[in-house]
């Protein structure tokens, strides 16, 4: 693995998405989820989920938007994700390595490919859990 691989694996490895999302919207725990008012629309009702262990939220309301928690922060402060990662490091106390555009460009596409994957598992996960399938 890159160093700027390892350098956002080990950004991801100290973040908890429950505590960063949960700084900035009121989660409330329900089961292994924890549910609120989506934070980018207007909603009577929590549609907007976030799964501690896969460590992504999804919201399946109005603006169906969804990521890790680089892309929360990044929605969240309109930062783009270099910015979001450096600050992210720098919270949990790292320093991004120096990287080229190569690494850049195949870091961003399997990144790309990770939160279409995360789109559909969040889909069939929903669906799951709204039927008799998701109940022991």
């Amino acid at each position: 693995m890159s160093s700027w691989n390892q350098f956002v694996a080990d950004v991801k490895a100290r973040l908890d998405i429950v505590d960063v999302v949960g700084g900035y919207v009121d989660l409330e725990r329900r089961g292994h989820v924890h549910k609120a008012r989506c934070p980018f629309h207007h909603e009577q009702d929590p549609s907007f989920v976030v799964f501690s262990d896969s460590q992504r939220w999804q919201c399946f309301g109005a603006c169906n938007a969804g990521g890790d928690v680089f892309d929360f922060v990044m929605r969240q402060e309109s930062w783009d994700f270099n910015t979001a990662l450096r600050e992210l490091g720098r919270k949990v106390g790292l320093q991004p390595p120096v990287r080229d555009q190569e690494s850049e460009a195949r870091y961003q596409a399997r990144r790309q490919y990770e939160d279409e994957l995360e789109v559909v598992a969040a889909f069939f996960r929903q669906g799951i859990e709204g039927s008799n399938l998701g109940r022991a």
